[in-house]
């Protein structure tokens, strides 16, 4: 695809940003063409207002990649860890049932047009304990720190 004028292609990419106490994440949005920062952010976390709810599903999708393609293959290169990943993210969408679609496969659900809130969900799922340590870490900084 030739790109050939502003809001026509956006990227947007995280990196981490050390700090005394931790780190943060530096999230931008850059319009492709004209290379122009459209938006930026420094949280503490992924998630917003500072709750791990709003990313929680692409973490666990990336836990589940990890667990259950990543780690169990020797990544030798880009060429297998491609064709690996690949393949899972084929069968995640199409293969594998989700109980909160009602066992329909992610693109049975695409294709129905269904979304589902997952928010009364939430309780049930978990982040991993090093990112709540840090959270806590975070937090007791803050109020030690910042308290009126």
């Amino acid at each position: 695809m030739a790109i050939k004028r502003p809001n026509q292609v956006w990227c947007i990419y995280i990196t981490h940003i050390p700090v005394q106490h931790g780190f943060l994440y530096l999230v931008a949005i850059m319009d492709w063409a004209t290379r122009r920062v459209r938006a930026w952010r420094l949280p503490n976390t992924m998630d917003g207002r500072g709750r791990y709810l709003n990313n929680i599903f692409i973490e666990r999708l990336w836990r589940s990649l990890k667990y259950e393609a990543v780690y169990l293959h020797e990544l030798m290169g880009g060429f297998v860890a491609e064709r690996v990943i690949g393949e899972w993210i084929n069968y995640y969408d199409t293969e594998r049932r989700h109980s909160s679609l009602g066992d329909k496969t992610l693109a049975e659900a695409y294709r129905d047009n269904r979304s589902v809130d997952m928010m009364d969900k939430a309780d049930a799922l978990t982040t991993y304990p090093q990112a709540q340590q840090q959270q806590d870490d975070i937090d007791l900084y803050m109020k030690k720190n910042w308290a009126a």
